[in-house]
């Protein structure tokens, strides 16, 4: 009876290692079905992060039009570049948060919003990223912060007439003005 009792517990442990191997070979095979959910903010429910989706429209990585109403904006982690003028004309934006996965900011991205006009410096410096000076000197020094400068971002500048950038600082194309003389620091 004991021997009998002792297979009959083996024979039930082996099906149930086996049922576990089963269930966790479903279980992963409906895990990578599942489309994947980035949690945003951390802590925040799923429906919440789902919602803060739904402003922006974001393709491979780029964010290239912002639909929500403004405030105080919170930019995915998922996000790599800002597209061009992804938030022009969006007044009523108050505040951004923009993640350290941001390396490029499209041309006019953030023109015509309150954000851009209320910035406290001449330089508006995003991620190491010049995107607007706001000054009206006539001789300016980038900082060495800066490893980029975009589009547009001294254009219209009227009263300038020289610019000193850092020795390794990207340009984009259309940066400045052509009346205005570009030297790199050494």
């Amino acid at each position: 009876m004991e021997k009998a009792l002792s297979e009959s517990i083996r024979s039930l442990t082996a099906e149930i290692e086996d049922l576990e191997t089963e269930i966790g070979r479903i279980k992963t095979q409906q895990d990578s079905e599942k489309p994947r959910k980035v949690d945003i903010l951390p802590g925040l429910p799923p429906k919440a992060n789902e919602k803060l989706f739904e402003d922006f429209d974001i393709e491979n990585g780029i964010l290239k039009i912002y639909k929500g109403n403004g405030g105080d904006v919170v930019i995915p982690d998922t996000v790599i570049r800002i597209g061009e003028r992804a938030f022009k004309n969006c007044s009523s934006l108050v505040s951004i948060t923009i993640p350290d996965s941001v390396k490029s900011i499209g041309e006019d991205a953030f023109s015509c919003t309150k954000w851009l006009e209320n910035y406290p410096d001449d330089f508006v410096i995003i991620n190491e990223i010049l995107i607007k000076y706001k000054g009206n000197a006539k001789y300016v020094t980038i900082p060495d912060s800066v490893t980029n400068i975009g589009k547009n971002t001294f254009w219209s500048c009227s009263s300038l007439k020289s610019i000193t950038i850092p020795k390794d600082c990207q340009i984009e194309e259309g940066a400045f003005d052509s009346n205005i003389k570009v030297n790199r620091r050494q």
